[in-house]
């Protein structure tokens, strides 16, 4: 099974708004069930910071390709 953001065929998968926001679920669910500064809580903060990461630096590649390409010289 391939894991979130891990490569396909060479190309990097990024992850859906559904997984985005199944993790979260899953971190509010653990805060409330262990603490906020529980080690399971924490464990999915940081999993959800990668993915969001991962996320981002795509929106923001698409974003500078974008620039590039409709720039005025």
């Amino acid at each position: 099974m391939v894991e979130k953001g891990e490569e396909i065929m060479g190309q990097r998968r990024f992850p859906t708004q559904d997984e985005l926001e199944q993790k979260r679920e899953e971190m509010i669910r653990a805060a409330m069930q262990y603490g906020f500064s529980s080690v399971e809580a924490v464990k999915r903060s940081q999993e959800l910071d990668r993915m969001l990461n991962n996320k981002c630096s795509r929106m923001s590649d698409c974003l500078s390709l974008g620039r590039r390409r409709f720039s005025v010289q």
